[in-house]
């Protein structure tokens, strides 16, 4: 396990770094390597003759750490590229990342295992990856490693997959975002395909066309995504908190967060009806506005 993430960490996180380093982050290739990492190790581990259930979580250690050396090899080349242009001290910098990835380590640890014990706590076992926390990139992984290692993975699909994305390429189209849509929810792409929507508007009446990570609407659409991941996590974690209610004239344990959803159900939301999805859509309407026209301005560097 220890040479399989030396000899795959050193080619990709020297491919993340360059990449990270010449283009950006949005186009670190994380997904792919970590995919290409646990492909190998399986298949490795199928020569070896080492398919148990116990090397599961072998093959998903080398792929985890891989990807977070990929993820922090990129990470450090942005950091140090950007140091570079405002006259930072790297070594100063790469203290900072270092407790950088510690506290990050401890925090998502401790919010994995909340949200995971919130939804248990539901009555839901294993939430993670479930329809209340979906997680399609974990399922992808989940699937690769048990596949390969029973060798029952449906190759047909995999091929079929291969082709569709050189076909898509021929076509003109980014096989990897094609790719990414395919896999995702619907959920999930119809506000990536809305913010789409909005950038082609923009670029209409601006007439500016080029796609850029340094603008207003760029950093207003970040602000989104961060503002919505953060109020998830925080109605995940409401989840778990449990209170005592009497119903019936019976005490019944319930988490804070369905206890404030009875409250707003019973004397507001619900008084609605089926105004309540109109809006909710209107509100959604609002932030689209307020989008463009940020997107609009002029950002002053």
């Amino acid at each position: 396990m220890g040479l399989l993430v030396i000899v795959f960490g050193f080619f990709f996180v020297t491919v993340s770094s360059r990449i990270t380093g010449i283009i950006g982050t949005s186009s670190n290739p994380i997904s792919g390597m970590t995919i290409a990492t646990l492909m190998a190790t399986c298949l490795l581990f199928v020569a070896l003759g080492w398919t148990g259930d116990v090397y599961q979580a072998v093959a998903l250690s080398v792929g985890g750490i891989v990807c977070i050396a990929a993820a922090n090899g990129g990470g450090t080349s942005q950091e140090l590229k950007t140091g570079y242009i405002v006259g930072a001290t790297p070594i100063y910098q790469q203290i900072g990342l270092v407790i950088g990835v510690a506290t990050s380590a401890l925090a998502i640890g401790w919010t994995l295992k909340t949200l995971d014990g919130s939804m248990q706590f539901q009555g839901i076992p294993h939430a993670i990856g479930t329809d209340r926390y979906s997680a399609p990139q974990a399922t992808l992984m989940a699937t690769i490693i048990k596949g390969l290692l029973a060798q029952d993975l449906p190759w047909g699909l995999v091929f079929v997959g291969m082709f569709v994305a050189v076909v898509m390429e021929l076509c003109g189209v980014n096989s990897l975002s094609f790719a990414v849509g395919a896999y995702l929810p619907l959920s999930t792409t119809s506000p990536i395909w809305v913010g789409g929507m909005m950038r082609a508007l923009v670029g209409k009446v601006t007439g500016n066309n080029q796609e850029s990570e340094l603008s207003s609407g760029m950093l207003y659409s970040t602000g989104l995504v961060a503002g919505g991941s953060l109020t998830g996590i925080a109605i995940a974690l409401l989840s778990g908190i449990p209170v005592t209610v009497t119903v019936n004239g019976q005490p019944r344990e319930i988490s804070l967060m369905q206890r404030v959803l009875d409250g707003v159900g019973a004397h507001g939301w619900a008084s609605f009806g089926g105004m309540a999805d109109l809006i909710g859509i209107a509100m959604f309407a609002v932030l689209c506005v307020l989008l463009v026209r940020a997107a609009r301005e002029t950002l002053e560097v």
